[in-house]
């Protein structure tokens, strides 16, 4: 991920930063067929990919060693079929949890429960403007569910970030794609690379040199 809030923030708490992050992937399964996916999650994979009571036995584990924040991600982790009880338990021992999702299945009640539970943050991936994302994540309607799951998360009060992975596929609209998102109104956008595993290593999705460098020079700017 390319961190350039930490880099350009003057006020920001070095203890905050060196505490470690955790994310965790849930399981596999997901509701997109997203063609760079680095885990290869698929809507037929198995839902359950953690035992509840493993889960608990890790979440007494992340205590221990003391881990501030977990980020759940997946494959889709609003899938996890006990996503919400997973939730209460990190809270309940004193871990602040964030959610990385495509989004798609945050309805205003799914949002207003992951607020009860103790959601602080949640980050919807959105791999570019409406053509680029649904052609990535192979679906003609993922890109307006998405911004849907966005304002439900929002009217929720919970914070929102917008993440997006850098590919040949989004990187001639980043400067459109910063003027859309700026209406949005997120608290956070990231980016972050392309991983090399899963489908994403069967494809040329990724940047050249010049286009990593010039996308880091207009991130900053």
């Amino acid at each position: 991920m390319l961190n350039i809030t930490q880099f350009l923030t003057v006020n920001y708490r070095r203890a905050e930063i060196d505490k470690p992050v955790v994310v965790w992937n849930l399981t596999k399964a997901c509701n997109l067929d997203c063609k760079f996916c680095y885990y290869e999650a698929k809507r037929d994979s198995p839902a359950n990919s953690i035992d509840w009571e493993l889960a608990k036995r890790i979440i007494k584990q992340l205590k221990e060693l003391k881990v501030k924040f977990v980020l759940l991600s997946g494959g889709e982790p609003l899938l996890y079929p006990n996503i919400l009880g997973l939730i209460e338990e990190l809270a309940s021992n004193s871990i602040r949890v964030g959610i990385s999702t495509n989004g798609t299945l945050i309805d205003k009640r799914l949002a207003a429960d992951l607020s009860n539970a103790g959601v602080g943050y949640v980050g919807i991936s959105l791999d570019g403007l409406e053509k680029a994302h649904n052609t990535l994540r192979n679906s003609c309607t993922a890109f307006s569910r998405a911004l849907a799951g966005l304002k439900n998360i929002q009217d929720s009060g919970i914070k929102s970030g917008i993440r997006l992975t850098l590919n040949s596929y989004n990187y001639p609209q980043l400067e459109d794609f910063f003027i859309f998102v700026e209406n949005l109104k997120p608290d956070r956008l990231c980016f972050y690379h392309l991983v090399f595993a899963g489908r994403a290593s069967h494809t040329n999705y990724d940047l050249t040199l010049l286009e990593r460098k010039t996308t880091v020079e207009l991130i900053i700017r």
